[in-house]
C-alpha cells in the first residue's frame, strides 16, 4: 500500500515546531497578564509586588522592583525578550514563513494577518484597552491553532506542530505550578486555574470548590482537560509513535524515551504522597527532566542532518535556528 504519510525537511520540521511553541507561548502570556490585570484592582502593594515577583520568575526575566503596570508592558511590546507577545508572534510568523509550503494557505494568512495588524496597532490598542488587547491575541493563538487542525493533514508537519505546541504548554504548567508551590502565601488558587484557562473546566470535571491538591491533581493528571501535564504528554507519546510507524529508520523503542513513559506511569498510577508537599516538586522536577529530554531528542533526530535518518527525512545542511 502506498504510504500518504508526507515527509518535510528538518529545516522546516524544526520550523513547525517552533512555529507551535511561540504561538502557544504568546496566548499564554497574554492569558496571564490579562487575569492579573483583572484582579488588580483593590489589591495592596505588597499583592502587586508579590505577582510582580512571581510573573517574573514564570518567564525567566531580571528580579528588578518595578509596577506590575510596568511589567506588563514589557511583556507585551519588549521584543528583545523571548516570553513578550510582540517577540513571540514576530518568531512564529517568521517560522510560518519558513514552513510555508508545509502549512494550510489560511493558517499562513491567519498568522500573516495578526502580525501584520500588530505592527500598526498594538501600542495604540494596549494603551487604550488593555484587557481587549489580550483578548484580541487569545483569539488570533486560538484562531491560528484551530486552522491548524481543520487544515491540514494529520502527517509529520501537523505532528510537529502539534508537539511544539504541547511541550510549550507543559513547560508553562510545570513553571506556574513550581512557583506558586514556592510561595507560602499562596492561597487563591482560582487564579491559578485561570492562568491556564482550566478553572470552568475544573468546576465541570471536579464538581467541588476549588481547593489547593484538587487543583493542583487537576492540572497535573486530569486526561479530560487538554492543557492537563498527563494529558499533553500522552498525545506527545502518541505523536512520537506516528512518527516512528511511518519513519522507516526509526522504530517505538528507539523514539520513546524512557522518561516519557516513567512519568506517564507514575502521573497515571501515582502513590500515595506523591502529589502534596516536597514529593510534588520532585515530580514537577522530573516533568521538566522529561521534557528536557524530548527536546534533545528532536534535536538530535529530527532537527540535525544525520546520516542515519537521510533516507527517512530529506536533509539540508542549514537549520532554522
Amino acid at each position: 500500500m502506498k504510504n500518504r504519510f508526507n515527509i518535510v525537511l528538518a529545516r522546516t520540521a524544526e520550523s513547525l515546531f517552533w512555529m507551535g511553541r511561540y504561538l502557544e507561548r504568546s496566548e499564554a502570556t497574554a492569558r496571564l497578564l490579562d487575569v492579573h490585570l483583572h484582579d488588580l484592582i483593590g489589591t495592596t502593594t505588597t499583592q502587586q509586588k508579590r505577582w510582580t515577583n512571581e510573573i517574573q520568575a514564570m518567564v525567566a526575566m531580571e528580579q528588578i522592583d518595578e509596577p506590575f503596570e510596568a511589567l506588563a508592558m514589557r511583556l507585551s511590546i519588549d521584543r528583545d525578550h523571548p516570553s513578550s507577545i510582540i517577540c513571540c508572534m514576530e518568531k512564529a510568523w517568521e517560522n510560518a514563513k519558513s514552513a510555508r509550503d508545509a502549512i494550510s494557505l489560511e493558517l499562513w494568512e491567519s498568522i500573516n494577518v495578526t502580525y501584520s495588524r500588530l505592527l500598526r496597532t498594538f501600542i495604540t490598542d494596549l494603551g487604550h484597552s488593555p484587557h481587549a488587547y489580550y483578548a484580541w491575541i487569545k483569539d488570533r493563538s486560538a484562531a491560528a491553532r484551530g486552522l491548524g487542525d481543520t487544515t491540514m493533514n494529520r502527517d509529520q508537519a501537523w505532528l510537529f506542530l502539534h508537539m511544539g505546541r504541547a511541550i510549550e504548554q507543559i513547560d508553562l504548567t510545570t513553571r506556574l505550578l513550581r512557583v506558586k508551590l514556592l510561595d507560602p502565601n499562596e492561597e487563591d488558587w482560582v487564579v491559578v486555574l485561570r492562568c491556564i484557562g482550566g478553572h470552568e473546566a475544573y468546576i465541570r470535571a471536579v464538581q467541588r470548590p476549588v481547593e489547593k491538591e484538587l487543583a493542583i491533581t487537576f492540572l497535573l493528571r486530569e486526561t479530560l482537560f487538554p492543557k492537563s501535564v498527563l494529558y499533553l504528554n500522552l498525545q506527545l507519546e502518541s505523536a512520537l509513535l506516528s512518527l516512528s510507524r511511518n519513519i522507516r529508520d526509526l522504530n517505538a523503542s528507539d523514539i520513546i524515551p524512557p522518561s516519557l513513559a516513567r512519568l506517564i506511569a507514575r502521573l497515571s498510577y501515582p502513590r500515595v504522597g506523591e502529589m502534596t508537599g516536597s514529593s510534588l516538586l520532585e515530580r514537577i522536577d522530573e516533568i521538566t527532566e522529561t521534557q528536557s529530554d524530548l527536546f534533545n531528542l528532536f534535536n538530535s533526530t529530527f532537527f540535525s542532518p544525520l546520516r542515519d535518518l537521510s533516507k527517512a527525512i530529506p536533509q539540508r545542511s542549514e537549520v532554522w535556528i
